[in-house]
């Protein structure tokens, strides 16, 4: 059975953003979410995922935050 897998960066663009867009996501047929939790060093994500850990860390973003996202 195919799945949707969907993956998004915590905190990016803010954690209330991250909150409704995972919530969206699950009303609108994806299966499985991936939060990604922002690190300072994410080279191997790609430009995309890198620039939004980047923004997210300058945001604010700590790793404690996510325990309010999940």
């Amino acid at each position: 059975m195919k799945q949707l897998v969907a993956y998004i960066t915590a905190g990016y663009p803010d954690k209330n953003f991250t909150v409704d867009l995972a919530l969206a996501l699950g009303e609108n047929g994806v299966d499985t979410l991936e939060l990604g939790v922002p690190f300072s060093d994410p080279v191997a994500d790609g430009p995309v995922i890198e620039a939004a850990n980047h923004r997210a860390l300058e945001a604010g973003f700590r790793f404690a935050d996510l325990l309010d996202i999940s």
